[in-house]
């Protein structure tokens, strides 16, 4: 028991290493803004979704549509890569726009999920939600609307 709990742990360690690996050295895969598959076919600006995780209303064919944030320390590197591609900012320059927002009375941030499985339940309950994967998240209960570019600062060579 004890040594399948270490394999485990040792597993995972070495998945988020690979992942932060990947991350510095500039090779991963892109973040895709999703929504569920079921969702009837709309389109959204970047400008929409960069007002949705600001905490500004946006509605798209009569749906009104909500942002998703996923918010779970092994989530860090695809958020990290989400607000760098929709705002050029990193998180904690996230947090201080956010603060200043809610201070302001001007936004909020947006509800936040766990993980991927959370995303992916939240976004399957109710229509005019949207998230963001990596995407090799993707699966065929996600529709990409979005492929956001990679704006992270290049190593320094």
């Amino acid at each position: 028991m004890k040594e399948e709990r270490l394999t485990k742990l040792v597993l995972v360690r070495i998945l988020g290493l690979t992942a932060a690996l990947a991350s510095v050295s500039g090779v991963a895969a892109p973040v895709h803004v999703v929504t569920r598959v079921q969702e009837p076919h709309f389109n959204v600006t970047e400008v929409q979704v960069r007002d949705l995780f600001m905490g500004i209303s946006v509605e798209v064919d009569g749906v009104s549509l909500k942002a998703l944030d996923r918010n779970e320390l092994r989530e860090t590197l695809v958020r990290e890569r989400f607000f760098q591609g929709l705002f050029g900012k990193s998180l904690t320059q996230m947090r201080s726009v956010w603060s200043q927002l809610i201070f302001t009375g001007r936004g909020y941030p947006p509800d936040t999920v766990g993980d991927l499985g959370a995303l992916k339940k939240a976004l399957a309950e109710k229509a005019g939600r949207l998230g963001f994967v990596d995407e090799t998240e993707l699966d065929g209960s996600l529709r990409s609307l979005i492929v956001l570019p990679d704006l992270r600062p290049s190593p320094a060579r």
